[in-house]
């Protein structure tokens, strides 16, 4: 017997009944069981030495079998002669702490108990239902609805008729309004038949044979489901996961956006008009006014007298301002609606050429312009010029008579708290300022002087289009930077400029 027990890969142990004493029929209550014979690996599984075990009894060799119920199992089997199984029950045997399958039936006057050690498939079990409840925690924790179907197919042709629903996570529970008991077993047509003719059927059966993820939006109307969706589904075993992010909102806003731009073009395709009007068709009559004036001037000069010239002459003023305002206006229009790629301008090079280009006015004024070393940025040529040309020009316009003009350019670069409250406090820029000891302003005028029109000084003291400055604020803010003026009266003005060191 003692080798058909040692060639039985699983603990066995065969025990005789320990009774109370009883003089009557040797039938007294069973309290205990003394070991009469014990395979190899029980002696491996209990980590005991099997011969010592033998003749010992049962609550002796494990004390703590008469507290966790594993010594009132063997006494009801013994008793009831019902065989008993246990599966995966925990036990601590000399220390180990280990899960055991125990099988227990009546032999004799007394039983034989069989036990498999499945500590390490209980280990997993265990590792993979922590696992299991971590990822639900994770899913139940996403927004996002998510569920996992796998494929129904035909028992035939094996094609996918439908899929059935194998897990949904918290955020789909609320999204459908339905339970796991409600949908869990189901299949998708019975509660999305609508995928079927918007076409999404036939994308998740491709992701299963094909398995190449996917993932498009949609727009759904059925069944809890309202909006617009961003659909990912990703191949699952023989099914797919599903994940809805709904996008309503920012396609609503994607929406607004692309609306705005097509209005935004449409204001640009009619100010591009304008601008042609204005170049073209107003400038015309007023080449005609000024053209025919100077020929009235010319030829009936001496005939109308000095009244009849004076009003010549103003309507000529009219007609060249007038002509200069359409000028302005046009190339404020042009800041405003062309956008060429910028390169790497050198301001010291663009200061140079303005040298030359004013050097009749500062000659005409005696002004003194004093450049410091200036640093390369980018941006565009055209329009960097157009806005240190207007700097100039304004102090150039708005000198003091009775002290010579200096007008003096510096630059540095300016990041974090010492950049203006408009700008990005992560990035550097160039400060390039631009000071003069001209006439001045109250500084609470700063803002208003770079509106279109506007002007603090009437035309028969200042001429001017009042759009110089407008100019200067457009051509900096495409540049992505900004522009600053303080001033006192009579004192100067300066005027900063801050345009990103990098791109």
């Amino acid at each position: 017997m003692q080798a058909i027990l040692d060639n039985t890969p699983t603990g066995i142990a065969v025990m005789e009944s320990v009774r109370e004493p009883d003089s009557v029929a040797r039938k007294g209550r069973i309290v205990d069981f003394r070991f009469t014979h014990l395979n190899y690996d029980a002696g491996r599984i209990t980590r005991r030495d099997r011969h010592q075990l033998i003749g010992q009894r049962y609550s002796e060799a494990w004390p703590e079998a008469r507290t966790n119920g594993v010594l009132d199992w063997h006494i009801r089997v013994a008793e009831t002669g019902e065989p008993a199984k246990i599966n995966g029950v925990n036990l601590v045997v000399d220390g180990y702490d280990g899960w055991f399958n125990i099988r227990i039936r009546p032999f004799g006057d007394g039983v034989i108990a069989t036990f498999i050690d499945v500590t390490a498939l209980k280990q997993a079990e265990l590792a993979n239902q922590r696992q299991a409840a971590l990822l639900r925690s994770v899913l139940d924790s996403s927004a996002n609805p998510i569920i996992a179907f796998s494929a129904v197919r035909d028992g035939a042709t094996n094609k996918i008729v439908d899929f059935r629903y194998e897990a949904q996570n918290e955020a789909n529970r609320r999204n459908v309004n339905r339970t796991d008991e409600e949908v869990i077993g189901h299949t998708m047509l019975e509660h999305f038949p609508q995928v079927v003719s918007a076409g999404l059927f036939d994308r998740y059966v491709t992701v299963v044979e094909t398995g190449e993820s996917v993932r498009f939006e949609q727009e759904c109307n059925y069944d809890g489901l309202n909006g617009w969706f961003e659909i990912s589904v990703a191949k699952w075993g023989d099914g797919i996961v599903l994940t809805l992010v709904d996008i309503t909102d920012s396609r609503a806003y994607q929406q607004q956006i692309e609306r705005a731009n097509r209005d935004l073009l449409y204001a640009n395709d009619n100010l591009r008009q304008f601008s042609y009007v204005a170049s073209h068709d107003l400038q015309e009559p007023l080449r005609k006014i000024m053209a025919f004036g100077d020929l009235l001037q010319e030829q009936f000069g001496p005939q109308l007298g000095n009244v009849g010239q004076n009003m010549i002459g103003r309507m000529q003023s009219a007609a060249g301002r007038m002509s200069n305002l359409l000028k302005d206006v046009l190339a404020y229009s042009r800041i405003s609606t062309h956008s060429e790629p910028f390169c790497a301008v050198s301001l010291n090079e663009l200061m140079t050429d303005l040298r030359d280009e004013l050097q009749h006015e500062l000659q005409k004024t005696n002004a003194h312009l004093i450049i410091n070393d200036l640093p390369s940025v980018p941006g565009n040529y055209v329009q960097l010029h157009q806005l240190f040309v207007n700097l100039l020009l304004n102090a150039l316009k708005f000198r003091k008579n009775d002290r010579p003009l200096t007008i003096t350019i510096t630059s540095q670069a300016v990041a974090g708290a010492a950049l203006p409250a408009a700008l990005n406090p992560t990035m550097t820029y160039y400060e390039i300022c631009v000071a003069d000891n001209g006439i001045g302003f109250d500084n609470k005028y700063a803002d208003q002087i770079f509106r279109v029109f506007q002007r603090l000084h009437n035309r028969q003291h200042y001429d001017g289009t009042g759009v110089g400055l407008a100019i200067c604020k457009r051509v900096v803010e495409n540049h992505h930077g900004c522009i600053i003026a303080t001033a006192q009266p009579s004192e100067g003005a300066i005027f900063r400029v801050y345009l990103p060191k990098h791109e």
